[in-house]
């Protein structure tokens, strides 16, 4: 999976950016992600995922739109908080399978396309440790795992 651009409208964990819509392109095979303290890099790497977003981390007329290449397609997930309605995308090589707009048919694509969960990703940018989760949780997440 390769992201390629995160655009952000109206989105709370930016601070001390003082814009309303912020595009982060990634064209290189390495990118860093460096700032203060509270200035926004934990939130960015919680977002740089295919998953859809809360609204409650947007102001009005939030969004969010991630373009990512996975196994030669090209993904754009949207997730659209405005005008007091909550509305996602999921557009494959042009196509929207998301019919519905729905964040459980988004979740179920994002898990069909690429394999990931909000608690695998959650172990995975280190929300949730292994350690912590009670036996119920990792029964739970080794069932996701193997499918």
């Amino acid at each position: 999976m390769l992201i390629k651009q995160v655009t952000f409208r109206n989105y709370k964990r930016f601070p001390l950016l003082q814009a309303s819509e912020v595009v982060f392109t990634f064209d290189k095979k390495l990118n860093l992600i460096i700032g203060t303290n509270g200035c926004g890099k934990s939130s960015l790497v919680k977002e740089l995922s295919p998953l859809p977003s809360q609204k409650e981390d947007f102001y009005t007329n939030g969004y969010k739109e991630i373009h990512i290449e996975h196994n030669n397609k090209d993904y754009i997930l949207i997730s659209d908080f405005t005008n007091n309605e909550t509305s996602y995308s999921f557009i494959v090589d042009n196509e929207e399978l998301n019919n519905s707009h729905n964040v459980t048919t988004q979740k179920i694509l994002v898990q069909k396309h690429f394999s990931l969960t909000q608690d695998i990703y959650d172990i995975l940018i280190g929300v949730q440790t292994f350690t912590s989760m009670t036996v119920v949780q990792r029964k739970k997440l080794f069932n996701q795992i193997s499918g």
